[in-house]
């Protein structure tokens, strides 16, 4: 088995609204096939993660979100991914399909199997 040089990027999406009712499962099943279209698959991290932060006005809030691994041919990443900012663009197209103020998401070298 082989490991080549490639690029780990980690997301985490929300599971509930803002105002606390649950995304359908059909953006979920769309945002699902959108990863294997762009990125050739993807790993649903489980179970949800539940994490907390203040809003502009001190407000306490509870976020729910699922995790998920993405692993991408490094060259790829470069090449089609990154070029011209595109991981950022497709960062925001997230954040705007969800609603959010922002989208967690970071990347790094790895090597993998995969």
């Amino acid at each position: 088995m082989d490991f080549k040089p490639a690029i780990r990027i980690h997301l985490r999406l929300p599971t509930f609204r803002n105002d606390g009712t649950p995304f359908r499962s059909s953006l979920h099943r769309k945002q699902l096939e959108e990863f294997y279209k762009k990125f050739g698959g993807f790993t649903e991290i489980s179970p949800t993660a539940t994490g907390g932060w203040k809003d502009e006005m001190n407000k306490k809030i509870l976020d729910v979100t699922t995790g998920y691994d993405i692993f991408v041919d490094k060259h790829k990443f470069i090449t089609e991914i990154e070029k011209g900012n595109g991981l950022r663009t497709y960062i925001e197209r997230l954040r705007k399909r969800y609603h959010q103020k922002s989208i967690f998401c970071y990347y790094h070298d790895a090597m993998s199997t995969v």
